[in-house]
């Protein structure tokens, strides 16, 4: 019996790691499945605590000032939007809304990617379209040496556009070449980027969850942040009726949580479940700032007041650690196996051109 090669061993090593984390996906499905049980089991609870420091301990004159019809009309709109938002929060309904905010930010990422394209354009027509003083002489700045050099041939057919000066007769100007290429390297790294977030992998349980260990990681990733979003829709869905029925003066804008979420912005100490931010004013209001509170519903907060949801976490938190581990091994092993096949290649390359060498072209 042969023995097995390096590459054959490494390739077995990385299906063996495939195969835990597929006999393991249906326990972390469970985990998830039941943290997100709880959650919903204690999330009323939460909002009601929540609603009640407002109206009791921060703006009790309001909600004494409000009319019976009104309160009960407030408790009511909670409830249903706590219910709603409770519907949503199950792992299937994350995943997709994990796959939304996936899309909208390569959007994003693709427009900012064509703006900046767009910005050097304009800054090298600009130049190239620059009269000079009568006389004078114009220096261009051109390469003395083919772009072809340095792979912007290539980059130029990978772009768009490439081929439609040719088909007109026009003889493209270096910065076309420089443009096609800078679009080139930004494609590659944004499908790298892509591509180490979300590597391809067939999925297990139900085509649910990833059997890559790296993938894995991101559909954590991706829970957590689809969670953190519902959470911060629901937020300020509530704020939203405290402010329409009166008990709380002003609404905190969306975009002031999306940035004190993503740590963008200073907040003041506030109990569980609230936010407390200091707002500047303009001078001629008479105060320099104002401070308002309002309700802000994270993970953090929740498992803070919810011993079992906490439990959850930890649950989660273990079985992210594994697959953590087991994820830095598959990229070790899946680096070798590309360093062994590249080497095999490039020793059977060096054979067989050493063997039929053939005439250098004119």
């Amino acid at each position: 019996m042969e023995p097995s090669s390096p590459d054959r061993e490494t390739a077995q090593q990385l299906e063996q790691l495939r195969a835990r984390v597929a006999v393991g996906n249906p326990q972390l499905y469970r985990h998830w499945a039941l943290y997100l049980q709880v959650l919903r089991e204690g999330l009323g609870q939460r909002v009601d605590q929540a609603c009640f420091r407002l109206a009791v301990e921060v703006y009790p004159q309001r909600y004494r000032a409000m009319t019976v019809e009104s309160r009960h009309d407030l408790h009511r709109r909670l409830a249903a939007l706590v219910r709603r938002s409770c519907s949503l929060l199950t792992v299937e309904q994350l995943l997709a809304l994990a796959a939304q905010i996936r899309r909208r930010q390569q959007r994003r990422l693709e427009r900012q990617r064509q703006q900046w394209l767009n910005s050097l354009q304009q800054q090298a027509q600009g130049s190239s379209t620059a009269e000079d003083p009568s006389g004078s002489v114009h220096l261009g700045m051109a390469l003395p040496i083919n772009t072809s050099l340095f792979g912007l041939g290539e980059a130029a057919t990978r772009h768009p556009d490439a081929g439609r000066d040719v088909s007109h007769n026009h003889v493209a100007e270096p910065s076309d070449g420089l443009m096609a290429a800078m679009a080139a390297l930004l494609d590659d790294a944004a499908s790298q980027h892509d591509g180490a977030a979300h590597p391809p992998s067939t999925t297990g349980h139900g085509g649910l969850m990833p059997l890559h260990p790296l993938a894995l990681l991101g559909w954590f990733d991706d829970l957590d942040a689809a969670l953190a979003r519902r959470l911060r829709n629901l937020s300020h869905g509530i704020n939203v009726e405290l402010v329409r029925l009166g008990l709380s003066p002003s609404l905190v804008p969306l975009q002031l949580l999306e940035a004190a979420a993503a740590g963008q912005l200073e907040v003041q100490n506030a109990p569980t479940n609230l936010i407390k931010l200091t707002l500047p004013l303009p001078e001629d209001l008479g105060s320099p700032s104002v401070e308002t509170l309002a309700v802000w519903l994270r993970p953090t907060d929740l498992e803070v007041d919810l011993s079992r949801l906490r439990t959850c976490r930890s649950r989660l938190q273990q079985a992210r650690q594994e697959v953590r581990r087991m994820a830095q091994t598959y990229h070790r092993l899946e680096r070798r196996l590309q360093a062994l096949e590249a080497e095999q290649l490039w020793l059977n390359d060096h054979s067989t051109a050493h063997h039929h060498p053939s005439q250098p072209t004119g």
